[in-house]
C-alpha cells in the first residue's frame, strides 16, 4: 500500500494484525520498534500466548530527517492506540550508520566519542551509547536517534535500546558454524546493505553500505572481498532481505560471486508466512 506522506514522499506499508482486541491484555506483551531514515517497523507480541498481535513496516522512498521519522512512528502508534498501552518491555532498535565496533581490550567508556569522529559527523552534545557484544569480544558505539528515546521514554518509561548492528552481529555469529572457512551475509534493506563476514564464529567485517543502484551493492561486496584476501570463487555469499533468487540484483551479483546463494532465516514456528515477510529481521530477533 502506497501512502504520501506530508513531505510529498511515498512510502510503503506492510501490515499484519491478528485481533487487536487483544491488544488490552498488556500483562505479557512486549513491543520491539526499529526506526532508521529510510523506514520504521513495529511488532506487538504476546509472550504467553507466543502470538503476533500486530506487526507493521513502513519504508520511504527516501532518507527522511529525525523528526519525520518520529512523526511517523507517532502516527502509526496512535491509529492502533499503541501509544495509551503498557507493556512488559519495550525494545527500540536504532538503524544509521553511525556506528563503530571496538575490540574491548581497546575500549574505554570515558572516550566514546574518541571512537566515531573519525567515521561520523557528531556534535558536541551528541548522545553516545554503546552495546557489549558478549560473544563477539567487542563494543558496538554509536548515536541512537535521540528525539526517538526521548518520545519512547515520554511514552512507556525505561526501555532497551540497541543498535540494529548489534542484533545483526550476534543473531549470525550465533547461526555461524565453526567451519575454518569464511563465510559472507549480505541483507539488503531499503536503500542500504548491511554485509557482515565471519570465520570460527568470529567475526571479520560488518558495515553498512548504502546503496542506490544494484552496482553499488556488487562493488562493496567485492571490495570487501578483496580487502579480506577471500576468493569470490569459492566465498560463500549469502543473501537475505529486499532481494530473491533470479531478480536482477542477485543475477549482478552472481555473475562476479560463484557461490552465491539465499540465506534462509529460521523463523520461530509461531510465525506465519505473511507475519515473517512483514517483520524485519532484527525486529523478528528481539521477540
Amino acid at each position: 500500500m502506497l501512502v504520501p506522506t506530508e513531505t510529498g514522499l511515498l512510502s510503503m506499508t506492510k501490515k499484519v494484525t491478528t485481533n487487536t482486541e487483544d491488544l488490552h491484555i498488556s500483562d505479557y506483551h512486549t513491543l520491539s520498534i526499529q526506526v532508521s531514515l529510510n523506514g520504521l517497523s513495529f511488532c506487538v507480541f504476546d509472550t504467553l500466548a507466543k502470538k503476533v498481535l500486530l506487526t507493521e513496516k513502513t519504508s520511504f522512498t527516501e532518507a527522511v530527517p529525525p523528526k519525520r521519522i518520529k512523526q511517523s512512528l507517532q502516527a502509526h502508534l496512535a491509529k492502533h492506540g499503541i501509544d495509551g498501552k503498557a507493556f512488559s518491555k519495550v525494545t527500540v532498535i536504532h538503524r544509521n550508520p553511525n556506528f563503530s565496533l571496538v575490540p574491548k581490550a581497546l575500549f574505554d567508556s570515558k572516550k566514546l566519542a574518541h571512537y566515531l569522529k573519525f567515521n561520523t559527523e557528531i556534535d558536541k552534545d551528541q548522545h553516545i551509547v554503546f552495546d557489549d557484544l558478549e560473544h563477539a569480544d567487542m563494543v558496538n558505539v554509536y548515536t541512537p536517534f535521540e528525539n526517538i528515546n526521548n518520545y519512547l521514554y515520554d511514552l512507556f518509561g525505561d526501555f532497551e535500546s540497541q543498535h540494529s548492528s548489534s542484533v545483526m552481529i550476534s543473531s549470525l555469529l550465533a547461526d555461524a558454524n565453526r567451519d575454518a572457512a569464511a563465510s559472507c551475509y549480505v541483507y539488503f534493506g531499503e536503500q542500504h546493505m548491511d554485509l557482515t563476514i565471519v570465520q570460527q564464529k568470529r567475526l571479520l567485517l560488518h558495515n553498512i553500505f548504502e546503496i542506490n543502484a544494484p552496482e553499488d551493492a556488487t562493488y562493496y561486496l567485492l571490495f570487501a572481498l578483496e580487502q579480506l584476501k577471500l576468493d569470490p570463487e569459492t566465498t560463500p555469499v549469502k543473501t537475505f532481505g529486499n532481494i530473491e533468487e533470479g531478480d536482477s540484483l542477485y543475477q549482478l551479483i552472481h555473475t562476479y560471486i560463484e557461490k552465491l546463494g539465499v540465506f534462509v532465516v529460521e523463523n520461530p514456528a509461531y510465525l506465519t508466512e505473511s507475519e515473517s515477510e512483514a517483520i524485519d529481521f532484527t525486529v523478528m530477533k528481539t521477540l
